[in-house]
């Protein structure tokens, strides 16, 4: 790949606010917020960071990959190891609310350097995500590969196609309508199909039993 890849990194601003908020949204009750808050003692805030690798891919189109890098990964693991999968799956809400930030800052700060602004997000398909090593060695990014499953590593990565122009969208980025990954927990329609996708321990904690964090809308 001879064309230039820039490099776009910068601060995602989080607040305990909006991570309540964000539990919240996600079904959990308010007697679990309290223990919830314990991921603020091992991960600061001001610490989250989005960096986003871009490229021409044809006219007026780009290719971005980004990735909220190794930290949320390490944390979950963590928890995981220590079945403590209450904090587990707040930390992995946590993530996908600051990426979705990621997403909606990414528009500024690509128009701050190019002048231009980005339009709707096409996420790739299971079979375009074959093409990512190659994509990833292409574009010289070393943050980031795919398994054997072509699976992301860092798991809070992503890599997906837009188109820029001049003009700022003025409907924003419908990320969910977009976005392949149907068992995501920030859809606006969310089933229970979402259990299906989670391992056997997030299920205990979101099934009908246990805590019942899970709510149908």
């Amino acid at each position: 790949m001879n064309k230039k890849v820039n490099l776009l990194e910068y601060q995602i601003p989080f607040s305990q606010t909006e991570y309540v908020q964000a539990l919240l949204c996600s079904h959990f009750q308010e007697s679990d917020l309290r223990e919830c808050l314990k991921i603020e003692k091992k991960l600061a805030f001001s610490d989250l960071r989005a960096k986003a690798w871009y490229c021409p891919k044809e006219e007026n189109r780009i290719l971005v990959v980004m990735t909220l890098g190794q930290i949320f990964d390490d944390l979950i693991e963590e928890y995981e190891q220590k079945e403590e999968l209450l904090l587990a799956y707040a930390a992995e809400c946590l993530a996908m609310e600051a990426l979705k930030k990621a997403y909606e800052m990414f528009g500024g700060k690509l128009y701050e350097i190019e002048g231009k602004y980005p339009g709707e997000y096409h996420f790739l398909d299971d079979k375009a995500m074959r093409n990512v090593p190659e994509i990833l060695k292409g574009m010289e990014i070393g943050e980031v590969y795919c398994n054997e499953a072509f699976a992301l590593i860092p798991q809070k990565t992503v890599v997906f196609l837009t188109e820029v122009s001049y003009e700022k969208n003025a409907e924003c980025i419908k990320l969910c309508e977009s976005c392949s990954q149907k068992n995501c927990s920030n859809r606006m329609e969310k089933t229970k199909k979402h259990l299906a996708a989670l391992n056997y321990g997030y299920q205990r904690i979101l099934g009908n039993g246990g805590n019942e964090l899970w709510k149908k809308d």
